[in-house]
């Protein structure tokens, strides 16, 4: 696996370059890197390798991860540049303050008891800022953006599946998905369902229908994780998705 993660990693400025200038296979590569942040396909850590990994260690970081889709992302990124030069951006609207934050939060290095620990957390927030860079610079027309909420809905509807089977099939009480554990995934399902909530109850587009079941999809998830501080959140950003909406425009599809 590792083998393969270190090939994958070195190859992806390659791949960039094979995908310029073609928009179909630009897309795929896009929806499968937004797919591979559910961290595996049945269970989770199945696509990535881990560096320096500590096991014994509790907190959210076990070493120096790499996720294969980081690689895409690479790719995309490459991909953009060579397109457009003028138009690429390494440094998106607002990403200087994600930065800020970052630097902020490494401060804590000085009286951090193992300071490898604190070098592991601020790797695993800038390979996410990564991902945010390839995204800004893929997502360019409302089909792009259309599309990755129809993926993104069917990733939620897999994870889905992937939670009924834990918590009917395999007992499971409080159910972690593809995460490693049950309050990671919940905030993943609070936070990208009820974007495709909002998107779902706006105009309609080509997959609208589809957006809407992975928001249930995504509360399924939700509920399944028993996480409280989730569900509180959950039904307050669907509570204020509804709410908003309705004061905008009171549609049927709304009501």
């Amino acid at each position: 696996m590792a083998l393969i993660g270190v090939v994958f990693l070195m190859a992806a400025p390659l791949g960039g370059m094979a995908i310029k200038d073609k928009p179909a296979a630009r897309r795929w590569v896009f929806g499968l890197m937004c797919f591979m942040t559910i961290n595996g396909l049945f269970g989770p850590g199945n696509w990535g390798l881990t560096v320096d990994s500590i096991e014994t260690y509790r907190g959210h970081t076990k070493g120096f991860h790499f996720y294969l889709n980081q690689a895409l992302a690479v790719a995309l990124i490459v991909a953009r540049f060579a397109e457009s030069p003028g138009k690429a951006r390494l440094m998106p609207p607002g990403f200087g303050w994600y930065l800020l934050y970052c630097a902020a939060s490494f401060l804590s290095i000085v009286n951090a008891p193992r300071p490898d620990y604190a070098v592991m957390a601020l790797h695993k927030m800038l390979m996410f800022g990564l991902l945010g860079v390839a995204t800004y610079n893929t997502l360019r027309t409302e089909d792009d953006l259309q599309f990755f909420l129809r993926t993104m809905a069917g990733t939620m509807m897999w994870q889905f599946f992937i939670c009924m089977k834990m918590k009917y099939l395999e007992g499971q009480y409080q159910v972690h998905g593809t995460f490693e554990h049950q309050n990671p995934l919940a905030m993943y399902g609070v936070l990208i369902g009820t974007v495709m909530l909002a998107a779902a109850l706006g105009p309609k587009f080509p997959g609208a229908d589809m957006v809407l079941i992975g928001f249930v999809a995504a509360a399924g998830v939700v509920q399944s994780t028993l996480s409280r501080g989730a569900l509180a959140a959950f039904a307050a950003g669907v509570i204020g998705v509804i709410g908003f909406s309705l004061l905008e425009k009171p549609t049927a599809r709304r009501l």
